[in-house]
């Protein structure tokens, strides 16, 4: 029998399939990574967006008479800034004479699904 040195074709085939499953696990982890990163980015966004809306509201009403700000806030004409995309927003503020309950939903889509960030307060005639 011959003393051959040096691998085999069917020892190189395997050591290629290995390596190629490893390199893919690797890309596989990495891609849910970014993904993970970007949520929690776009979540810590819109979560900031809903609570600068509840802030602007809550100067709003400081700044006006009770009657002025239920009008206002029931009708959803308090000027707010509208986050720019991939995010949108929407408000309502139902309640009664002396108290509204604000509840401020800031929405985006990412990768075909949609997530929301929802902060919710209330306001009462303190003045």
């Amino acid at each position: 029998m011959k003393n051959e040195k040096g691998q085999s074709l069917v020892e190189v085939i395997i050591a290629l399939g290995v390596a190629v499953l490893v390199i893919l696990a690797l890309v596989r982890v990495t891609i849910i990574a970014i993904r993970n990163a970007r949520f929690a980015k776009n979540q810590a966004l819109a979560t900031r967006y809903a609570r600068q809306a509840i802030e602007t509201i809550r100067a709003y009403r400081d700044e006006n008479d009770w009657n002025t700000f239920a009008i206002q806030c029931e009708g959803g004409t308090i000027p707010l800034e509208i986050p720019s995309p991939p995010f949108d927003m929407n408000w309502v503020c139902p309640g009664d004479n002396d108290r509204r309950e604000v509840t401020v939903t800031v929405f985006w889509t990412d990768g075909g699904k949609t997530h929301q960030s929802e902060l919710i307060t209330h306001f009462t005639s303190w003045k």
